[in-house]
């Protein structure tokens, strides 16, 4: 049997591979500590040291065999400890995983993927994961760590605002910022965040400033002319999620990843739509006013489903609420969520073809002199 010292230089060991971050499967760790703490020392006390085995069965080694993953040449004990997953700090923005990852590790994800290993488990080793086959864009991900990010507020560029502003609407206990409409930065003027520039230094160039119809959030114009607009009314506590979820949107439009998009892209004629809302919307009298709002919360359900948003939600969701060691696809949403995620806008439905809403929107047009256009 071990002795008390060796059992200690084991413990340290496995502490060191938990520090290390040495990628083998949590499973493998009681297998291989049995191994070397127990049935080692016993067989070579009896003098059949020779016949243990240097990969016992459930042990990490043959684990990563089975997985088809690089068998590491670490202390056991050491290597067993890495039980800390790839991606377990504190994670943000979500990036090609060829940007912060080693071509190593990239092809090592990628040859377990192909060969049907599970998508959090080979994050899990490497730190590396891709969407399911229904959405695969192609690009494997990998996330960056946003624990030292920040956001820079200070006049004449993003600026806090106190007391009542914009028809009496009070800042309550939290301080709203903004930009002034027309002032126009760069997005390092506003997110420090060393790691994001250090992997993606394009970033740098793009524009951030004000996005006067979007009260609260943010939005991406992904024009020749990249933009981050931040919304009017937004609480310095939720300016860095809305700054991060926009920059993924970027990021995404950069590196041909799927995208994002607006709730109006799922419907038929947008602009009859938004126009028959507002008429109705000011009519009291009408109940119809509320079937439309029924049809634009599906709209909202359809746009949420795109895999580019998800993925953006995702991003605020590793920010708002971290959970050291989760996979990352598991910011996407369950199982249930994240298999009805759609590629693109085509392929969701159009949520104002039904007849009755159609007629709805038509007499609501009809009530008004000047005619609206049907083109988005």
């Amino acid at each position: 049997m071990a002795t008390t010292d060796e059992l200690l230089q084991l413990v340290k060991s496995y502490a060191v591979g938990m520090l290390k971050g040495n990628t083998v499967d949590t499973l493998g760790a009681p297998v291989d500590i049995i191994n070397e703490a127990i049935v080692r020392p016993a067989l070579t006390a009896i003098g059949k040291g020779d016949k243990v085995s240097k990969e016992p069965v459930g042990g990490s080694k043959s684990l990563r065999r089975l997985l088809g993953l690089e068998v590491e040449d670490a202390n056991p004990a050491e290597t067993v400890a890495s039980m800390i997953s790839a991606g377990g700090a504190a994670k943000a923005i979500i990036a090609p995983a060829f940007l912060v990852k080693s071509l190593k590790q990239v092809k090592k994800a990628e040859r377990a993927l192909n060969e049907g290993t599970d998508a959090a488990q080979v994050e899990k080793y490497t730190g590396i994961f891709r969407l399911p086959e229904n959405v695969n864009d192609g690009v494997l991900r990998a996330v960056i760590d946003d624990s030292k990010a920040k956001l820079i507020t200070s006049p004449g560029k993003l600026e806090r605002i106190s007391g009542n502003m914009f028809g009496g609407l009070s800042t309550g206990p939290s301080q709203l910022i903004r930009f002034q409409i027309g002032d126009i930065v760069k997005l390092p003027e506003v997110l420090d965040h060393p790691e994001l520039y250090k992997a993606m230094p394009e970033l740098a160039d793009i524009k951030v400033g004000a996005a006067p119809q979007t009260p609260i959030g943010g939005a991406f114009y992904s024009d020749a002319d990249k933009y981050i607009g931040l919304g009017f009314q937004v609480s310095e506590k939720n300016a860095m999620a809305a700054l991060l979820h926009e920059t993924q949107h970027a990021v995404q439009n950069k590196y041909g990843m799927n995208l994002g998009g607006n709730p109006w892209q799922f419907m038929e004629r947008p602009n009859e739509f938004a126009a028959a809302k507002k008429i109705l919307e000011s009519n009291r009298q009408s109940s119809d006013r509320f079937l439309l709002q029924d049809v634009y919360s599906d709209a909202i359900k359809e746009y949420n489903k795109l895999a580019g948003e998800a993925e953006a939600n995702a991003v605020e969701r590793m920010l708002n609420n971290p959970t050291k060691g989760a996979s990352t696809l598991s910011y996407y949403g369950d199982e249930y969520a994240i298999n009805r995620m759609i590629a693109s806008s085509i392929e969701g439905r159009k949520v104002d073809q039904d007849p009755a809403i159609r007629a709805i929107i038509e007499s609501a047009l009809r009530a008004v002199s000047s005619p609206v256009s049907s083109k988005p």
